[in-house]
This record gives structure tokens, C-alpha cells and sequence, in this order.
């Protein structure tokens, strides 16, 4: 049987974020997973991992930020955890959705996309660290 939790850490790089994303494509690969659940991992994966390299820490140093990826037989977690700024991506309001893209102020978008394409996502805040897990079901159940 294979190994179903993955842990990674990944320094706040963009170079850092390219190389991981990589890593857990492959794992996903030979699981043959329908093209809109690696699409969801993916955009989950690009989408926090971003906002965590680019507005995570208040200096310009890099930190580590970890992931954990469990795969299950009937979804996928990716558990994010950093020692970043206190953030929870399910406080932020949804954009206005009636607004042209051209009109939109920049942000929160990502965030929204995130929460609607992916089946549950969790955040708490635990002895300094940010804890966000999202989870992408590949099965009904």
C-alpha cells in the first residue's frame, strides 16, 4: 500500500513554491485522479502557498512553511502550517461579483476561488502558528 501522508517544507521562495508543486504533482501522477481534482490541488497549492510567500511575514527574510499532503482513498488534505502573521482566509469577505474584472480592486479573489472549488477548508490559529487545511474529495461517497 502506499504512503499516504506527505510532509514537505518549503522555504518562502518562489523558486521554493515552483519546486514543491512539482514534487507533489508526481506523487499525484500514477494515482490517476480525474483532471478536476489535480486542477483543484493544484490551484489550492499555487493560490495559498502564494499569498503565504507574499504576505505571510512582515520582513524579507525566508521561513519555512510546512505541508503536509494525506492522500485518502476518498480525498486529498493539504494541511498548511506557518509561523506567519495571524491570517484566516475564511474571515476575508467574498468579492463583489458583480464589478467587471477591469473594475475589481486587486485581492481576495484567490481566496474566493479557493473556497468554492475545494469541499471543506479549516483554519486555526495554534501557538503561533497559522493551520489551514483544504480538502479535495476525488470520490463520492
Amino acid at each position: 500500500m502506499m504512503n499516504n501522508r506527505h510532509n514537505f517544507t518549503m522555504k518562502t521562495t518562489r523558486k521554493a513554491l515552483t519546486d514543491l508543486v512539482g514534487r507533489i504533482n508526481a506523487l499525484l501522477e500514477p494515482r490517476d485522479l480525474p483532471d478536476r481534482v489535480t486542477y483543484v490541488v493544484n490551484l489550492v497549492l499555487e493560490e495559498i502557498l502564494t499569498n503565504i510567500v507574499k504576505y505571510g511575514f512582515d520582513d524579507d527574510h525566508v521561513h519555512d512553511v510546512e505541508v503536509t499532503l494525506i492522500l485518502d482513498p476518498d480525498e486529498i488534505s493539504i494541511e498548511f502550517e506557518d509561523r506567519g502573521k495571524q491570517f484566516d482566509p475564511l474571515s476575508v469577505s467574498p468579492p463583489p461579483l458583480d464589478e467587471s474584472l477591469m473594475d475589481m480592486e486587486p485581492g481576495g479573489r484567490g481566496i474566493h476561488l479557493v473556497r468554492t472549488m475545494a469541499n471543506s477548508m479549516t483554519y486555526r490559529r495554534d501557538r503561533d502558528k497559522n493551520i489551514l487545511t483544504v480538502s479535495v474529495r476525488h470520490r463520492e461517497q
